[in-house]
């Protein structure tokens, strides 16, 4: 355990002196964490992608394809541990550069997820945070009808319908392809919203 401990102190001990060493690429991060640990784990690798990404550091993109890969198969388990952290892990990727097209491979699978009718309210919340971020003028007129499909069916739990209806308005009017597609679309939020 003490070990272990040292490794992991290392590891960020290595980040720390990359960083301030003015060594900005993901590469020498890696690279620090090959040295650290002999190989890459996939959980350091996501958590690289996460933080370099947001810099503007440019991520190399089999890395980003195996991460997504690999937060696929959480979010599709049964147990709502993996998904929780899944979904949470994939909606925090929607903020990097270049990765919500690669995101919205998996929009069937977290839209299940949030519909699904014994799943955890965290783990409908983490979905529901997730559509919001992939959200963008490609893909709002899916997400946004399936949304207001989810709630006219009367089934959304009663803490997550104000998020939602929230969530659902403000994607409305940020990709809105037209003023008469907007307005039909609060109108419907509206009357099934209550």
């Amino acid at each position: 355990l003490a070990s272990a401990d040292n490794e992991a102190q290392e590891v960020v001990d290595s980040l720390v002196q990359l960083s301030d060493a003015g060594a900005r690429s993901l590469e020498a991060a890696l690279a620090a964490v090959r040295a650290a640990n002999g190989r890459v784990e996939t959980g350091n690798e996501i958590q690289l992608l996460i933080h370099h990404g947001g810099h503007g550091v440019r991520i190399e993109p089999i890395l980003r394809e195996q991460s997504l890969l690999l937060l696929a198969r959480f979010i599709s388990a049964k147990e709502p541990n993996p998904r929780y952290v899944g979904l949470q892990t994939m909606t925090k990727l929607a903020q990097v550069d270049g990765v919500t097209s690669e995101l919205k491979q998996h929009q069937e699978t977290v839209l299940s997820s949030l519909k699904e009718e014994n799943a955890d309210l965290s783990v409908r919340r983490r979905s529901l945070d997730l559509l919001f971020g992939m959200c963008d003028g490609t893909n709002t007129k899916t997400i946004v009808d399936e949304l207001l499909e989810y709630v006219s069916s009367g089934e959304v739990d009663v803490t997550l319908r104000e998020d939602l209806v929230l969530k659902v308005a403000i994607v409305a009017e940020k990709y809105a392809p037209n003023l008469r597609w907007y307005v039909d679309t609060i109108l419907t939020l509206i009357d099934n919203a209550g």
